[in-house]
């Protein structure tokens, strides 16, 4: 999973099997972004 979120962030091709595992295991694979309190306290003057 390492290796596919590297390539991912690289802009790498994937391998075939890669591309199956992803597209089995999208959740697993694609980590979902946490802001920071300061970060959240950021966007919220924006909007």
């Amino acid at each position: 999973m390492i290796r596919i979120r590297e390539k991912l962030r690289t802009g790498e091709k994937l391998e075939k099997w890669e591309r199956l595992f992803l597209k089995k295991n999208r959740s697993l694979v694609i980590l979902p972004s946490r802001l920071s309190s300061a970060e959240q306290e950021i966007l919220k003057e924006w909007v």
